[in-house]
This record gives structure tokens, C-alpha cells and sequence, in this order.
């Protein structure tokens, strides 16, 4: 957290230093501001990885928050605030994290396949349920017949009391792997 408040103290004077004279006699920025926030989040972001990796969760959790706070449109550090948060029991804010890489990159699955995984549990509602299904057809859509996505489907359709269903999808599995 030191870190980033020293580089948001620092930035506004480092910005003056990085302006250049624009022809009609105003002051155009290089970005190179923009660009020291997403190399410090892209940093803080791997260490918040190494800590969990270490399982040391808490600090992770720290650590990707500052990335987070530096960088909050790049998808990745959601995914990794989501997985921290669902190692720390906080099924709520994992959701939520998953939601918003879903929205950052819409066309990575990945997101999508662990937002079903977290809905469908034993104790889901009907309508998890349901957004887990849809949200695992789309990523079948997208990586094809994969045996884990399959899985995961027929799972979803045993939670959702559809026997038939899940065992087409065993059926399938079956196929793929004999």
C-alpha cells in the first residue's frame, strides 16, 4: 500500500516532467504515466500470484487489491482476486470479481467456465442453476467437446434434477474418454 501512495504522491510531478511541447504551443502528455501504472499493477499482480501460490492468501489478497486499485480493467487480476477470494470462503466477492473479467474479455471462457463451478453447487438456487448451464453451453461453444466441460455440465444438469440430461452428457463423456 506504501508503494502506491508514493506513486500516486510522485506522479503528478513526474507527469510534468514528461509533457512535451505541442506545436499550436499547449502541453501534450507521452503517456508514459499510464504506462508506469500498468507495469507497477502487472508487478503487484504477479507477487499477489507468488503469495497465493505459497498459499500465504491474506497477503495475496492484499497485494492484488493495490493491482486491482492501479489497474481495474485488466482481466486477469479479477480472475486472481476471484480465485483468492474463493480460497478465503468469500463467495460473494469471488462472484463478483468473476462478473467483471466476464465483462472485460467477453471472448475468454475461462471467466465464464469458473463462474458455473462457483454457482453450481449442492446448495445453489434453481436460477444459479440455470446461469451455470447457459454460462457452460457458451464455453462448450467456444473450446468444443472437452471432457472437463462436459463434466461440469453433466454435473450442473444432476444438481438441476434433469437425470436424462446428465446422462446424455456422461454418455458423451464416455466417448471421449473410453
Amino acid at each position: 500500500m506504501i508503494r502506491v501512495f508514493l506513486v500516486l504522491l510522485l506522479v503528478p510531478f513526474w507527469a510534468r516532467a514528461q509533457e512535451a511541447p505541442s506545436k499550436d504551443g499547449g502541453v501534450v502528455s507521452t503517456g508514459v504515466v499510464a504506462k508506469s501504472y500498468q507495469a507497477l499493477a502487472r508487478r503487484l499482480h504477479l507477487k499477489g500470484v507468488s503469495l497465493s501460490e505459497q498459499s500465504r492468501y491474506p497477503e495475496a489478497l492484499k497485494v492484488l487489491k493495490e493491482a486491482y486499485s492501479l489497474n481495474p480493467n485488466h482481466p486477469e487480476i479479477s480472475l486472481s482476486l476471484a480465485y483468492v477470494h474463493k480460497l478465503l470462503g468469500n463467495r460473494a466477492a469471488a462472484e463478483r470479481r468473476l462478473r467483471a473479467a466476464i465483462k472485460l474479455a467477453p471472448g475468454r471462457v475461462e471467466a465464464a467456465q469458473k463462474l458455473a463451478a462457483l454457482l453450481a453447487t449442492n446448495k445453489a438456487t434453481p436460477y444459479e442453476l440455470a446461469e451455470a448451464s447457459t454460462l457452460l453451453e457458451r464455453v462448450r461453444e467456444q473450446l468444443g467437446n472437452r471432457a472437463d466441460i462436459i463434466r461440469q455440465q453433466a454435473q450442473v444438469a444432476a444438481l438441476r434434477g434433469l437425470e436424462n440430461e446428465a446422462i446424455e452428457f456422461y454418455r458423451h463423456l464416455l466417448k471421449l474418454q473410453p
